[in-house]
């Protein structure tokens, strides 16, 4: 595992990330678009992929995927169960 916070520099970050419409924060969901990253893997294994890039206020995560991920809401369990 590669810490975002290790000086490697194995994996770009955009330098100008775009802003939610309150301006205070960074959008939380991108793709990277000409990832180094994603070239280098798909030259590797001959496999295409997409590189998201998650960001939280305190933690970033890089995911490469082969195919479009999806998601789904799970409501909190309640407290009295």
């Amino acid at each position: 595992m590669i810490r975002e916070d290790e000086p490697l520099d194995l994996i770009e970050t955009p330098s100008n990330l775009p802003r939610c419409s309150n301006q205070q924060f960074a959008h939380p969901t991108l793709i990277i678009e000409n990832s180094k990253w994603a070239e280098r893997y798909a030259d590797r294994t001959g496999t295409s992929v997409t590189h998201y890039y998650l960001l939280s206020l305190n933690d970033l995560v890089h995911v490469l995927a082969e195919r479009e991920p999806a998601s789904r809401w799970f409501e909190p369990a309640s407290d009295s169960e």
